[in-house]
Parts: C-alpha cells; structure tokens; sequence
C-alpha cells in the first residue's frame, strides 16, 4: 500500500532585519508579537489534506532554519512570497529549489507579477494566484490545471471564481497554536477562518478590492467551525476583508456564529457598523477591528474611501460592550500626519486598540511600479520604530495601562527589548 505523499506549507524565515507576515492578501512587517494564520494555508491544507501528508512550517518571525544542512524529505513545497521583504525572500527560494523539491509559491508580488517571479526563479514549479480555488494534488502535476500558473506562458489570467465556493475543512491540528497571538483578549488557542473574498469598495491604496468577490458556501463554513470547536479552538477570527460587506451577509454570520457559540473578532468597515451592535454582541463577537485608515476624512474621499463617523460607531458598540480596534496607515495622507498626532485622534474617538502600519504600494494596487518593490524590500527601520514608539503611547494612557502590561506579560521577552530598544530612539518620536 502506497503512502500519502507528503507535503510542506512553507512560511519564509524572517532576516535578521526584519520580521514578515505574509499570505495572498498582503506582505507586509509583522506587528509586535502578535500573528495569525496565513489564509493560504488555512485553503491549501484544506484541501490537500484529503489526500496527502501536510505539515505547516512559519518562519516568518524566526530567522533560525536548518534547510541547508539536512535534505528535505517531502514530495512538494507550497511557500510564500512578498513584495515587503522579496530579496531576502529571493534567497531563500533559490536555495530551497537546489534542493530538487518541486515548489509553487503563493503571495502579493507572485499573484500580480508571475513573469517577474518565474525570470527569477526559472526552476518555480508554478504559481497558486487564488487562494479560495486551492489545488487539489493531481493539480501539482497537472502541467495543464487552470489552479496553477506554470512558467513559460505568454499570459496569465485568474481562474474563474463561482459563487458560493468551497475549500475544505482546515484541520486545527496542523498549526503550531502557540506561535499565533492576538492582542485583544481573546481565548487562545484562535483559528483564522474566511467566509468571503473581495471587497466591495475600491480604495486607492488597498489591494484587497482586487480579488474577486465571491461568498462562501456558508454551510461549509457551519461543518467548518464545528470541526474547530471540537479540536480545541477557543476563539474564531474571521479574516474577511470586509465582513460587513452586505448586510444579508453579515447577518447570516452573526447567525451562524450564534449557533455555533465561539467568540470572535473580524474585519469591518466603519460606516454604519453600529446599528448592528445588538446581533453582533449575541452572536459572539467580542472585538471589531474597524479600518479607519486616517483621520483626515478629506484624504480618504480623495483615495476613494467612504468616510464615517468613527467616534459614533465606536460609542454604539462599546454600549453592547463590543471592544474596538483601529487600524491606521502612516503616511497615507498628502501632508502626512505625525505617527503620534494619529494615536491621539484614536483615542480621542474612544478606540480600545490601535495599530499603525507603514504605507506600501503593493502589487495590485492601480499605482503599483515595479521600482517600489526596491523601496518596499529596504524599508527604513526607524520607520517600524516609530511606530512601536506611537503605539506605546498610546497604551500608556491611564485608561489603558492595564493593555499594555497585558501585551507585555503575554509576550516579556519580546516586549521588554522592544521597550529598551523604543526607549533608547527618542529622536523618532520628534
């Protein structure tokens, strides 16, 4: 009797410069100690794990591996790759593909630029561009699948995507549970699930309106969450990128989050989120992460993005005892705003998280350039600082002291140098 063939899902290691969190939907600088699931894996290995031997590795925050010393014993590789971070990345892969593994890589900067990918990597298996049509096995050898691009071909184009579609059930089992942290207080261990693709609204400088938009079969999605709640899956973070993106949709989650009794957290956008506070609160949810993106509503109109009332959606979910999370995006603005103006604008709208992230032209993006991904892999590191520095003052109001000594306590050791080394660069908080 023939054994599965083995697999690995392969997350880059991190340089000794930076750390990366990277899936289909973005590469970008990983944020403090805090990680989720790459939605690439979550889709191939429920899908592969029906017929092969899976294994995931996630190096992205560690730039200890030992590839180059020991052969690697698997019939396939499934990897990531970025725009942020693409030449130490680049390296890697070069290396991993002497080793003679067929590998296929997933990621921002394969999905939008695969000539580009497969000229530097000429001896690339393929490419994976849509991580809700995962492969199935007889796929990797298909030199004819529409799920894989393969080098040689004069154009690549999107498979087609049916509504509703379906992936599979992940199995929770695979993941390292004690890697993944968020930092609201959620149960842990969390799964990372989708209900949807796309978005609805087509910002300037989100790359997320790029995908196409389709729903899952919400009945998978029920077998799904059953299937986690029984492997142990204390909390559920729904990683769509806007789950409010209809109202039928998103009541039709609240129900199904309901039924099964998981708390959990998601992506939404700010306007109008309030008037659902109630179904929300009965449903589970115990976190909204709202994308605010700027305070500055002009800047926002100009980039194509609805603005909202943040403050008053904020006041009616906190009623339900719904917390928040804001995300923001350092320089987005034409003038851009100082790092900290913009966490004191977060919490004097009553926010109870914040995060700020670098601005990046990301492949997919109407204004992408190849030049920026020179920009993008050498991003300046007084620029991360700066925004660990805002995001300490933040959490050091009276009012939330006590989320900081719980990220820290979480997480001492990280915490404690991020402290001394944000302590020691006063010069970037001016």
């Amino acid at each position: 009797m023939n054994s599965k063939p083995k697999i690995l899902l392969l997350h880059p290691p991190a340089s000794k410069k930076r750390r990366y969190q990277l899936d289909g939907y973005c590469s970008q600088p990983q944020k403090g100690p805090f990680r989720w699931h790459p939605l690439d894996f979550c889709a191939f290995a429920s899908k592969l794990s029906r017929e092969a031997d899976l294994e995931i590795l996630d190096l992205g925050i560690s730039s200890c591996h030992d590839f180059n010393a020991r052969p690697l014993a698997y019939d396939f590789i499934i990897g990531l790759i970025g725009a942020y971070g693409w030449d130490d990345q680049l390296l890697f892969w070069k290396e991993i593909l002497k080793k003679g593994v067929p590998v296929f890589l997933s990621g921002d900067i394969a999905r939008y630029e695969p000539q580009f990918v497969f000229e530097h990597l000429p001896n690339l298996g393929g490419i994976i561009p849509e991580l809700s049509l995962p492969p199935a096995l007889s796929d990797l050898s298909d030199t004819n699948s529409s799920f894989i691009w393969r080098p040689g071909r004069k154009e690549y184009s999107l498979p087609s995507l049916k509504e509703p579609f379906s992936i599979g059930i992940q199995n929770f089992n695979l993941w390292k549970h004690s890697l993944y942290h968020l930092p609201f207080n959620t149960g842990h261990p969390f799964a990372s699930i989708i209900t949807q693709v796309g978005c609805p609204y087509h910002c300037d400088y989100c790359i997320l309106s790029t995908y196409p938009s389709a729903k899952r079969d919400l009945n998978e999605v029920e077998e799904e969450l059953e299937s986690l709640k029984k492997q142990g899956a204390k909390h559920v973070y729904i990683r769509d990128a806007t789950l409010n993106s209809s109202q039928k949709h998103l009541e039709a989650v609240c129900d199904l989050m309901k039924k099964t009794g998981l708390p959990w957290n998601a992506f939404v956008h700010t306007r109008g989120i309030g008037k659902f506070s109630k179904i929300l609160k009965e449903s589970g949810c115990i976190v909204l992460q709202l994308g605010i993106d700027s305070p500055d509503q002009e800047t926002l109109r100009r980039k194509n993005k609805i603005p909202a009332n943040a403050e008053e959606e904020i006041h009616l979910l906190q009623k339900e005892k719904i917390s928040t999370a804001g995300h923001f995006i350092y320089r987005l603005e034409d003038n851009p705003l100082p790092p900290q103006s913009i966490a004191r604008y977060a919490d004097e709208i009553g926010l109870n998280w914040f995060t700020l992230t670098p601005f990046m032209i990301r492949p997919g993006m109407t204004s992408w350039d190849r030049k920026e991904l020179s920009v993008i892999s050498t991003m300046d590191s007084s620029i991360e600082r700066l925004i660990l520095k805002t995001s300490l003052w933040f959490y050091s109001r009276p009012s939330r002291v006590f989320r900081l000594i719980r990220i820290f306590f979480r997480h001492p050791i990280f915490s404690f140098l991020s402290l001394m080394n944000l302590l020691m660069k006063d010069k970037y908080l001016k």
